[in-house]
Order: structure tokens, then sequence, then C-alpha cells
């Protein structure tokens, strides 16, 4: 269960998409940096996905003395195994679960 957790998270941590050579870096309409906020959000993501990783690591060792966390734990795992959703698809109902429960 543990490895699961950590493969599913850890297969999304990837460097920043490179920019498209063909593709201005500033708008040409709006003079803003585009690659600077292509990066910012890149950032937020990887920020977001730490985050909720260690939601469900917590959940894992409570789960020991928490029924609770016990059943929460359980639907997020059911759904990281879901292997024919989306990774995006299955990192929303993760968080509905956690949500929920």
């Amino acid at each position: 269960m543990l490895e699961d957790i950590r493969r599913f998270f850890d297969e999304q941590r990837r460097p920043p998409p490179k920019w498209p050579e063909h593709l201005p870096t500033i708008s040409p309409i709006t003079g803003e940096d585009l690659r600077a906020e292509s990066e910012r959000h890149w950032r937020l993501a990887m920020q977001y996905l730490d985050e909720i990783e260690a939601v469900v690591m917590g959940l894992y060792e409570a789960g020991a003395d928490d029924p609770a966390a016990i059943d929460v734990l359980d639907g997020v795992i059911a759904t990281i195994r879901r292997k024919d959703e989306t990774y995006e698809t299955r990192l929303k109902e993760i968080w509905r679960v956690m949500r929920k429960g």
C-alpha cells in the first residue's frame, strides 16, 4: 500500500516542460512573461502534489490508531489503483474522498 502511494505521486514529479522554440516568451498583446508564468504554474502544481502526498502519508501513519483514517485511506488507495483512469481524474477523486472523510 505504501509503495502504491509513493509510486502514484513520484510518477508525476517531472522537471518543468521545455518552452517551445516557436513561441515568444513575452506576450505581444499583454507584455506578460509567458514563460515565467508557465514555470510558476508548474511550481504550484508540484507544491500541490507535495501537499496532497503529505496528507495521504499522514492518513497512512494515523491509520493504525484511527478507524476514520483507515476508511479514508481505503478510498484513496482504491482510487490510486484505478489504472483505467487518468492521473488527473484519480487526483480529483482522491481530493474528493479526503474532503468527504
